[in-house]
């Protein structure tokens, strides 16, 4: 993730995020990968060992010819940007379909999907079109709302729904206002949202959310090299 500056130097509303997949055929690729992650945890930090260890493991991914078959071998899975410093105005249906009977019936034909699904993950439950229409947006004003429509049968399912969206994930569903890494001043260190380092969410129904990712992802990395220690994925609530 890449925060943008202005040309005197100051943060903004603006950042740019690679994301790559760590290519992988077989179970034991993915514990490799797993492998090299957690190694990282035995070097001083920070320390230019530590990031020469990071450097050779980044090198991996964002190599050309790192993922075969891929074009030019690159193993870039997407490029997003999070701004508004270029306007006022893929998880995520169109804003119109908020509070409609339409997104109601997406959620609850699509409840047990929705629930199950980790924010910012390629799952893609959201389809092209729904009831016959145009559904999923190709971008998204973040107005910091909640997604809702009467109808929808339970709140866990509008929730989650909301919260894989983009605006519903960078807004009140985690206590957050726009971004998860906020762009910093050189020699700074930048600030992560709630949803990455824990907080807590009442829902509409007033049942409280925990949700905290990078624990969550190390769960998930500690169940692949750490299977001994009973790690599992904890979830996202």
């Amino acid at each position: 993730m890449f925060g943008v500056d202005d040309a005197f130097g100051n943060p903004q509303q603006f950042t740019v995020i690679f994301e790559y997949n760590l290519p992988a055929k077989t179970a034991k690729d993915v514990s490799n990968w797993a492998e090299y992650w957690h190694k990282l945890g035995s070097l001083p930090f920070p320390s230019e060992q530590y990031n020469a260890a990071l450097e050779t493991i980044t090198h991996r991914f964002i190599d050309r010819g790192s993922q075969a078959g891929a074009i030019n071998g690159s193993a870039l899975s997407s490029l997003r940007t999070n701004e508004i410093a270029l306007s006022n105005n893929k998880e995520t249906p169109d804003l119109s379909f908020n509070g409609t009977s339409t997104f109601a019936d997406f959620v609850n034909e699509n409840a047990a999907a929705i629930e199950a699904e980790v924010p910012g993950a390629n799952d893609n439950t959201v389809p092209v079109t729904f009831e016959g229409q145009p559904f999923l947006a190709g971008s998204i004003f973040n107005d910091l709302i909640e997604w809702s429509a009467p109808g929808i049968t339970t709140e866990d399912a509008r929730f989650h729904a909301s919260l894989n969206t983009c605006n519903g994930c960078h807004g009140p569903e985690t206590n957050t206002t726009f971004l998860m890494i906020t762009p910093r001043f050189f020699g700074q260190t930048a600030q992560l949202s709630p949803f990455l380092t824990g907080t807590q969410v009442v829902g509409q129904d007033g049942v409280s959310q925990t949700l905290n990712d990078l624990a969550r992802r190390q769960l998930d990395l500690e169940s692949l090299v750490c299977p001994s220690q009973g790690g599992a994925d904890a979830g996202h609530d």
